[in-house]
């Protein structure tokens, strides 16, 4: 193990076949920079900027508007909870803002503006915070229909991009940290953290879900991401019966059990309770998920895919094939999330670029859709790019 691999190894919270990817990335900028590794880990050392590259490869900035609606319904219905009093919003690994946004349009549909409310919207990257910043969300980052509710909230700027309006940008504070530090603002009535602890370490991973407790108030609302492990919410929260929303209620463990704590009827209707289906694999395998989706039973194929993806966060196969199950079982959304994350980490996928290129069709967006028909056309004749 050379210096800077031994440098990265101890500066970056990674789980280990994403810190992977970081060295290999630093290890092709220093190439692309004709610098030795030892001169390129100085560059590191001295220009936070510099790992900000390194990281955003291994750690992509994945963001769309309104991602997994339910938990929006269940941001406003919190905040229409909450009194007169001001709310305080936390969005961690906020990326390019369009969650943020959001919230935002959420708030003030909740009745909610600047004085009423703040959003601190916290991200490792500068330059993801400086786009956020400008309010506009590029076409990228609009994957489905906004919801009605929320057109209102934004408006379309000289390039057709959507921009969210000044009283709503009003209510968002940006925030440079690291996540899994110890400087999280307290008392939140709402947390959202989705797929961001997919991509830390054990250690990592534990300071992260202290943090979401400590800054949950008691009654406050946790959004997580399908694919977060349960130890962020352990014993400080229990689930909301929300399809769709991965929401979760703070409460306090040691006045509470959670097995006998009321529902949370408000938020929306609870589930009327299903046969268990057979448990998957303890060993989650790209075979079993294909031989489960072959079999139809996408929702154990879907459990077992998003397990390997949790622990392997690049692992194009298992992407590729949790994008296809999204789309058998008809969820467009979350099978052209899957189909981009092929792409961003295997740009000459042909079969994810031709499936992205008819989720754009369908949108209407004929130039994005002809674009990835002409990259896939490429990569199948064997002149990619």
């Amino acid at each position: 193990m050379n210096a800077l691999e031994s440098w990265l190894r101890s500066k970056l919270p990674l789980q280990q076949n994403v810190l992977q990817h970081a060295i290999d990335q630093a290890r092709r900028l220093a190439n692309a920079a004709r610098v030795s590794e030892s001169t390129f880990l100085e560059t590191l050392q001295d220009d936070p900027s510099v790992l900000e590259q390194v990281l955003a490869v291994a750690v992509p900035a994945e963001t769309w508007l309104f991602r997994h609606l339910p938990a929006f319904d269940c941001a406003r219905s919190q905040l229409r909870s909450v009194g007169p009093r001001k709310a305080r919003i936390l969005s961690l690994g906020c990326a390019t803002g369009a969650e943020a946004f959001s919230l935002a349009a959420s708030a003030r549909e909740a009745g909610r503006d600047a004085l009423t409310c703040e959003i601190v919207a916290v991200d490792w990257n500068q330059e993801n915070l400086r786009r956020a910043a400008t309010g506009t969300c590029p076409p990228l980052a609009q994957r489905g229909a906004i919801p009605a509710w929320a057109a209102r909230h934004f408006q379309t700027d000289s390039n057709g991009s959507l921009q969210l309006v000044p009283e709503a940008m009003a209510m968002i504070r940006w925030v440079h940290d690291d996540i899994t530090g110890e400087r999280m603002p307290l008392d939140c009535d709402i947390v959202f953290c989705r797929n961001v602890a997919i991509y830390l370490d054990e250690i990592s991973r534990d300071r992260l879900a202290r943090n979401l407790a400590t800054s949950t108030q008691m009654g406050g609302l946790l959004c997580l991401g399908h694919a977060d492990p349960p130890r962020l919410w352990s014993d400080a929260f229990r689930p909301i019966a929300v399809a769709g929303a991965f929401a979760l209620e703070r409460f306090d463990p040691l006045h509470e059990q959670p097995q006998a704590a009321p529902s949370r009827t408000r938020l929306g209707p609870i589930a009327t309770p299903t046969a268990v289906a057979p448990m998957a694999p303890a060993v989650p395998s790209l075979t079993r998920a294909q031989e489960f989706a072959d079999a139809g039973d996408l929702d154990q194929a879907i459990g077992i895919l998003e397990r390997i993806v949790q622990s392997d966060p690049i692992d194009v196969e298992a992407w590729q094939l949790l994008g296809s199950a999204h789309l058998a079982r008809g969820a467009s959304v979350e099978a052209e999330a899957c189909f981009r994350k092929v792409v961003y980490l295997h740009p000459d996928h042909a079969l994810a670029l031709l499936q992205l290129s008819m989720f754009a069709e369908e949108r209407g967006d004929g130039t994005a859709s002809a674009r990835m028909r002409m990259r896939a056309a490429h990569v199948l004749r064997g002149d990619a790019t």
